[in-house]
């Protein structure tokens, strides 16, 4: 009867820990990616800055059945070495950007930008205004995927 008893109570247990469990491991998973893709703007932007010359981002998706991907282009859709970031799984981007690629000239500035990371139940917003600067939306900017 006591094994019974520790049996169901450790069924009540998983019962309510696995959602919560997997609805922060999405949680995580959006913001390490978004917290990634902050970074990875920011250090397009200075290598743009440093190096006198334009760096895009490319965000064009790969076909199916890869995961999303975006990378450096240093020019004429040649990548910079080691800079393809793959996202994490489960982990979606969305922009509305012309062909899918933000660029930073030389000075800095880039045209205005927003890109969704979002999972099956979290989302977050990377705003990149006209001088070229990243941050986190804390809501759903207008205009944005």
């Amino acid at each position: 009867m006591e094994m019974m008893a520790v049996i169901a109570i450790i069924g009540v247990i998983l019962a309510i820990a696995l959602p919560a469990y997997s609805s922060w491991r999405e949680r995580t998973a959006v913001r390490s990616a978004a917290d990634a893709l902050m970074a990875h703007l920011k250090q397009a932007r200075h290598l743009a800055i440093a190096e006198n010359r334009s760096v895009t981002i490319d965000f064009t998706p790969p076909p199916p059945p890869k995961r999303p991907v975006y990378w450096f282009d240093k020019g004429r859709g040649q990548p910079y070495r080691n800079k393809r970031i793959v996202l994490p799984r489960g982990v979606t981007l969305a922009t509305r950007l012309t062909g899918g690629k933000l660029t930073f000239t030389s000075r800095g500035t880039a045209a205005n930008a927003c890109v969704t990371l979002a999972s099956a139940t979290h989302a977050r917003w990377v705003e990149v205004n006209g001088i070229g600067r990243a941050y986190f939306a804390p809501k759903k900017p207008k205009g944005c995927p």
